[in-house]
């Protein structure tokens, strides 16, 4: 098949999914939403295709980035901004998104692919529905495209509705968003697919083991270590994990906390010079992928403290690794986790729950051996990358030979 991708192409999660389908000898286009930042090795063609600037900068403006949060008057600011951005900016971005689709469309008929796949609502799929017809046009949902873009933004709300009218197929990573996608328009007689959002996870490379990273970071072997993989984002709770953090750091003199994506955000670095024990905290920048996996090899526990998810790919990898998850409850996240039985699942706005229940874990070390055998199992069985990539094929097999009007055997 020849495959057009639009795309986050900055994305290792997309570009994970895409690197996998090339793999599989389809010939693929990548026509990349942002600007990558330098040419990558890739067997196929990546063009650039700048959309949604407005509108991703109406998301800085009123929900903010970590280097916003650096500081505590410009949160204060942004806080007195936002209503106003809003107001001025909502109804910019699909208006931006459709100065693009004629160019947009003059790379897709150049390429003349059999299909096409638009990796994310906004602004990739609202895009891709309003340019091309040609072929078969796949939309996918990521986590917060229906529960946070499309409810904030009036103007992404009917542009959601009308790009869920006009796709062909539809790939979500989680059954929640097929749900609430028939809720949006689209009609479910239609094909679609539920996969993890980077067509799974390399069990091969995330599995568990030991982590040189205990030596370098200076954890002693047999401290408990509880990890947030989560970094800096507006829907992650970072104010109750990090009380949670100081109340787990006073009750328990052995245990350690590692967070990614934390290091050198002033204001996570301030609050946790306060806590008694804080040399017990180890703060990283962003990890690498290939990083990751002894990331989750040095943790015990890992959280996922958010109010708004998909099928989070770090809650995936950590279960592949054996890191017991204590998470949120988002409807998406438990369709993986059941409290008491391979995970547990606690308010993320309650800072001493999160910390009861780290605690409570800490202390469980057969629940946590018997949730390490279960959710490796769940991960191969339901999210392994190469069994992902497969059905992925045969669904693209599968949304062409219906437009060409062929049954599939």
């Amino acid at each position: 098949m020849r495959i057009s991708f639009v795309a986050d192409y900055r994305s290792p999660i997309a570009r994970q999914w895409i690197d996998g389908i090339s793999s599989m000898g389809h010939d693929v286009q990548v026509i990349s939403s942002r600007a990558v930042p330098a040419a990558r090795d890739a067997p196929y063609l990546v063009e650039t295709e700048l959309l949604g600037g407005v509108a991703v900068a109406q998301h800085v403006v009123t929900s903010g980035t970590p280097g916003q949060r650096r500081s505590s008057w410009l949160t204060t600011a942004r806080a007195r901004v936002a209503p106003m951005a809003r107001r001025v900016l909502d109804p910019l971005g699909p208006l931006e998104v459709r100065l693009h689709r004629r160019a947009l469309h003059a790379k897709l008929n150049r390429f003349a692919p059999d299909i096409v796949h638009a990796m994310r609502l906004p602004y990739e799929g609202i895009a891709t529905a309003g340019a091309w017809s040609r072929t078969p046009v796949i939309a996918s949902i990521w986590g917060n495209d229906l529960t946070l873009y499309a409810e904030r933004y009036r103007t992404v709300a009917r542009a959601t509705r009308a790009t869920l009218r006009a796709v062909s197929a539809l790939h979500t990573d989680c059954e929640r968003d097929q749900d609430l996608a028939r809720r949006w328009g689209y009609d479910d007689r239609r094909p679609s697919m539920v996969l993890p959002g980077a067509g799974g996870v390399r069990t091969d490379l995330f599995s568990p083991g030991p982590s040189p990273l205990r030596a370098t970071l200076g954890i002693p072997a047999d401290a408990p270590v509880v990890l947030n993989p989560r970094g800096v984002r507006g829907y992650v709770h970072i104010p109750e994990f990090l009380r949670a953090v100081a109340l787990v750091l006073a009750e328990r003199a052995d245990v350690h906390i590692v967070c990614t994506g934390m290091s050198g955000v002033t204001a996570i670095e301030r609050e946790i010079r306060r806590i008694p024990g804080n040399d017990r905290v180890h703060l990283l920048p962003v990890m690498s992928y290939p990083q990751m996996p002894d990331v989750y090899r040095l943790a015990d526990i890992t959280l996922s403290l958010t109010s708004h998810d998909g099928t989070p790919n770090s809650l995936l990898e950590a279960l592949a690794t054996g890191c017991f998850p204590i998470v949120g409850p988002v409807a998406s996240v438990l369709e993986w986790i059941r409290d008491g039985e391979n995970g547990r699942v606690v308010s993320v706005t309650d800072a001493e729950a999160i910390a009861r229940t780290v605690l409570e874990a800490v202390d469980a070390p057969q629940l946590r051996e018997r949730a390490r055998s279960l959710n490796r199992s769940l991960v191969l069985a339901r999210a392994d990358f190469d069994r992902c990539m497969t059905v992925a094929e045969r669904f693209y097999e599968s949304v062409l030979g219906t437009a060409k009007g062929v049954t599939r055997r």
